[in-house]
């Protein structure tokens, strides 16, 4: 894509579908927080491997890798979901939220982004605002 893509990140809320997988619901956010580190060691390019709770591989190489960080931009309104954008996030994509909302959450992000040492990084907010 010539580093044109964002790579967007949603937990998901309907246990239904976790079920359908296999998975359990209960464990969502620490699977996608071990599947967020998983993408970028793999997106980084080289040889990688990865041993977790969730994910477990031998040695393996993208080809070709981005020659640019791929950015992610997590998704949710949660309280949990708002660290994981502050914390790992290149962004955040809010669904639809009143500007009032909108200020808050952003406020609410920018205040975690300062207390993980983030502050000074590239952010980007991705939103609809509904009025």
């Amino acid at each position: 894509t010539n580093n044109r893509f964002g790579f967007g990140v949603g937990i998901g809320w309907a246990p239904e579908e976790f079920e359908w997988c296999g998975v359990p619901f209960a464990k969502r956010g620490a699977r996608v927080d071990e599947m967020i580190d998983v993408l970028k060691l793999v997106l980084g390019g080289g040889m990688v491997e990865f041993h977790g709770e969730f994910y477990d591989f031998e040695r393996l190489q993208m080809s070709p890798a981005p020659s640019e960080p791929v950015p992610f931009y997590v998704g949710g309104h949660t309280p949990v979901a708002l660290k994981r954008a502050a914390r790992v996030g290149d962004g955040w994509t809010s669904a639809m939220m009143t500007c009032a909302q909108l200020a808050e959450t952003v406020t609410a992000i920018n205040k975690l982004r300062s207390e993980y040492g983030r502050a000074d990084e590239p952010f980007e907010f991705q939103s609809v605002c509904i009025d």
